[in-house]
């Protein structure tokens, strides 16, 4: 019988999956097999602008906006999938106006906003199990790398 756990940590390290150290910024999968501790590392989960040059290390491409980007073709944006229905609401996006200010409140309710969404969940259980076998990159049009929903979205994935 086996058994399995994910863990994602950030450095400093921390000590998780029975005090074994982690401290990469990525993925650890762990799984028990009789008394043998057998280690994994999975692939990481991205953000990325859309208009930035897609690249063989991206793997799956999600594209997590409302619209489609303006002056993007689809062959420029390398698409696998356009999660339109895990996006912000309309009425938040406009609240929000990538304003840095706004940015605590906005992580805020949009987290409110996906634990209300009845795809929310599949969607990131879809992501966990694509990371099994490559990056998955979720994609963003928005130009501050640092204040975007993308960033929210990926949190709240690897915090599920």
């Amino acid at each position: 019988m086996s058994s399995f756990c994910y863990c994602y940590s950030t450095l400093p390290p921390i000590k998780s999956a029975k005090n074994l150290e982690v401290s990469a910024l990525s993925f650890i999968f762990v799984v028990y097999l009789s008394k043998h501790l057998i280690i994994k590392q999975m692939r990481q989960l991205r953000i990325k602008r859309v208009y930035a040059p897609a690249e063989e290390e991206d793997g799956y491409r999600i594209l997590t906006d409302k619209l489609w980007p303006r002056g993007m073709t689809k062959s420029r944006a390398a698409i696998d999938k356009w999660a339109k229905e895990i996006t912000p609401t309309k009425s938040l996006r406009q609240w929000f106006g990538h304003k840095r200010e706004n940015f605590p409140e906005f992580t805020d309710k949009y987290i409110a906003e996906l634990n209300a969404n009845p795809a929310a969940p599949a969607f990131a259980e879809e992501c966990l199990d694509l990371l099994k076998n490559d990056n998955v990159t979720l994609l963003y049009g928005a130009k501050d790398e640092q204040c975007n929903h993308a960033i929210v979205l990926r949190d709240w994935i690897l915090g599920r």
